[in-house]
């Protein structure tokens, strides 16, 4: 599911920007890392981080694991973008079959279908899942789910806030091993196989059958039980037999006692070994026969340990090989890195970002605080989008004014050109220039007009007009002055009285060839009279 609305930094398995990941684990005696870093679709590990968990007398146990979390940041140089992952011990496991095919649909069911298989109360516990088999004809996908109760998690989220650890995701040990293991070249499609997962107090077995998770059993019981067992019965402290342990490894001790009360002890880790297989295999229908057994110790690497238990179970049994990780690219290892170390396989898992495991979140109950980190992250990105649009607008806006400008400015020398040319005008001032060159043209207008046989027509015209409309004797009219143009009369003169004006304002009125545009208000009289063109209303 896609969570981020801006910008998403990577779509599927492809990183779109360049990031660096931690996986992180935490357990009783160390904080276990590794670093990738993400380009494209490559993966690259960095570093791995293997930090003591150093108790000191004043100290409390949250304290001590704070001292870690400052130290292992320090040498990590990173705080964010970090993937947890818990110990099994701390979950509980369910296997479904859904009649759904969609993830999203899968999720809305979850909840009824788990509320009368847990402990718990639903809202005490977090929980995700992730999809081991989809049957396409059935229409029909099983499910593996993880539970942790809230109070948890709640613990853990807090001593990480102590710690200035920000968590980009939490997941489970069995889901990190999980994502780790369908994406190595062999172990992916190798057919029933049993991986067992040796930690310091617990044991986790995972049921594989080419590559697909069939079930899962815990054990009490783990390298430190061991040790301290054997211990126990040659009077000895468990730090002693851990020591021998480590080594010699499980074949070559050299006290006698020690070795035989350690064959003791394995026989019996192998017969319970053998009970957890045996209800594991009991859930298929097929009840097929184990052929491989992947061995991964999540503390210390005890020397010939698969070999004993080879011996015992008669089953094949060996470490957990990485190397064909980094032949296959899954990941590849930086310059000064020369394998991948066993007690690191668990947070790599959990830091790697593909693989049907990295879907798996426990945060998802806790929402809250990531969408805090995801609406910061949206606002900045929201920002940028809007400085980078409004940045695109003002370029295309100056572009697009210089071009008008440019166009503009050819446009108006053309035009001055032009005038410069057919009127002689020399200023470069464009509106002056067009009327400078108006005033010449009515010049030549005006000119032309007077010389024109349409126009000396004309004028013969309106003095024949005048003589049909006014009475000279009549009106005792004296002209001083007649001047026409085409487009107005203009008449000087003075008649007898007023009222031989007001007759004479009649008479000019009654025409059809012009109109008043002033009315005469003395006998004395200056008139303008504006000509009517043939075929036009008057104005």
């Amino acid at each position: 599911m896609m969570k981020d609305i801006f910008l998403p930094e990577r779509i599927g398995n492809r990183f779109l920007f360049p990031q660096t990941c931690l996986g992180l684990e935490i357990n009783k005696s160390s904080l276990i890392a590794t670093k990738l870093h993400f380009a494209g679709k490559n993966a690259t590990v960095t570093d791995f981080y293997q930090e003591p968990i150093i108790k000191r007398e004043e100290e409390s146990s949250d304290q001590s694991i704070l001292n870690a979390f400052g130290k292992l940041i320090e040498k990590a140089k990173i705080s964010s973008g970090i993937t947890l992952t818990l110990s099994n011990q701390l979950a509980i496991f369910k296997e479904l079959t859904l009649p759904f095919l969609d993830v999203d649909k899968i999720r809305q069911i979850l909840p009824f279908e788990l509320e009368q298989q847990i402990p718990f109360t639903l809202t005490d516990v977090a929980f995700d899942f992730v999809v081991t088999k989809q049957h396409i004809g059935t229409k029909q996908s099983t499910v593996f789910i993880g539970i942790v109760q809230k109070k948890d998690i709640a613990a853990t989220l807090a001593l990480c806030e102590q710690g200035h650890i920000k968590l980009d995701r939490m997941t489970i040990d069995l889901f990190s091993l999980y994502n780790l293991l369908q994406q190595h070249p062999t172990y992916s499609t190798h057919p029933n196989a049993m991986v067992i997962d040796i930690g310091a107090q617990a044991t986790t077995i995972m049921y594989l059958n080419h590559g697909q998770l069939i079930g899962v059993r815990s054990m009490n019981y783990g390298v430190s039980t061991l040790a301290k067992n054997i211990a126990e019965k040659i009077q000895k402290t468990p730090t002693v037999v851990f020591e021998q342990l480590l080594r010699f490894g499980a074949n070559n001790i050299q006290d006698a006692t020690m070795s035989q009360a350690l064959d003791t002890e394995l026989a019996a880790l192998a017969t319970q070994l053998q009970l957890a297989f045996a209800t594991l295999v009991s859930q298929s229908t097929q009840k097929p026969q184990i052929k491989d057994i992947i061995l991964i110790s999540r503390t210390v690497v005890i020397k010939g340990l698969d070999k004993q238990l080879e011996r015992l179970l008669h089953i094949q049994t060996h470490y957990f090989n990485p190397a064909p990780l980094i032949e296959s690219s899954v990941v590849t290892l930086d310059s000064a890195l020369n394998t991948i170390p066993l007690v690191n396989l668990a947070s790599l898992g959990a830091a790697l970002a593909s693989g049907a495991g990295q879907s798996f979140d426990l945060l998802g109950s806790y929402e809250y605080a990531r969408a805090e980190q995801l609406l910061f992250k949206q606002l900045a990105v929201a920002a940028i989008m809007i400085l980078a649009f409004i940045g695109t607008l003002a370029g295309y806006y100056y572009s697009q004014r210089q071009y008008c400008q440019s166009h503009l400015n050819r446009a108006r020398d053309s035009a001055l050109a032009y005038l410069r040319n057919e009127f002689d005008i020399r200023t470069k001032n464009l509106p002056a220039a067009v009327e400078e060159a108006q005033q010449k043209v009515d010049e030549a207008e005006s000119i032309w007009e007077g010389f024109s046989l349409q126009n000396r027509g004309n004028f013969l015209k309106y003095l024949a007009e005048f003589s049909t409309k006014l009475d000279k004797k009549a009106l005792g009219l004296e002209l001083t002055r007649l001047s026409m143009t085409t487009k107005g009369i203009t008449m000087s003169g003075q008649v007898r009285d007023y009222q031989a004006l007001k007759t004479l304002e009649e008479e000019l009125s009654s025409s059809t060839l012009f109109k008043l545009v002033s009315t005469p208000q003395e006998p004395k009289f200056e008139i303008k009279l504006a000509i009517i063109k043939v075929g036009k209303e008057s104005a």
